[in-house]
């Protein structure tokens, strides 16, 4: 009984430590050397920053009723070495635990996007986009927190 109680503590202990979670996994590849990473606070978005025509890379992509309480976006330009080793670490994040859905997990030569969302069917809370480029050996990350719904993104 006292060894299975061990092996039992000792499984619960290190289970945790093994499972990436998507913040580890934001914060290992924002570390990253060339990473640039922009985080918009749901105070910059209600301002109105996001209507004004600022202009931040892709940010018009964003449909425009969609209310958005934070965006934090992760880009890496010029990284080969580190593209295959990205596409091994998303594929292998599990985030059903955190409460994802995949919605869509693509692999196609050497470009990889992959999107999740947390919430129900029709309204999600979060949103993850990752997303590589081969031809320009890019990385880009995108996490949507804020009200998301179906129809937003058919609208825009």
């Amino acid at each position: 009984m006292k060894k299975l109680f061990v092996t039992l503590v000792v499984v619960l202990t290190v289970m945790p430590m093994a499972a990436q979670t998507l913040q580890n996994f934001i914060d290992k590849y924002s570390a990253q050397k060339g990473a640039q990473v922009v985080n918009l606070s749901g105070e910059m978005l209600k301002n109105g920053y996001m209507r004004d025509g600022i202009d931040i890379d892709d940010m018009d992509l964003v449909p425009k009723n969609m209310k958005c309480d934070s965006i934090t976006v992760v880009n890496i330009k010029n990284v080969p070495r580190l593209l295959k080793k990205f596409i091994k670490d998303a594929q292998k994040l599990d985030l059903t635990a955190e409460g994802y859905s995949e919605m869509v997990n693509v692999l196609d030569d050497d470009d990889y996007s992959r999107i999740l969302i947390k919430g129900n069917g029709t309204e999600a809370k979060e949103m993850l986009i990752m997303t590589t480029d081969d031809d320009d050996n890019s990385i880009a990350l995108v996490r949507i927190i804020g009200k998301i719904g179906l129809e937003n993104m058919i609208d825009n």
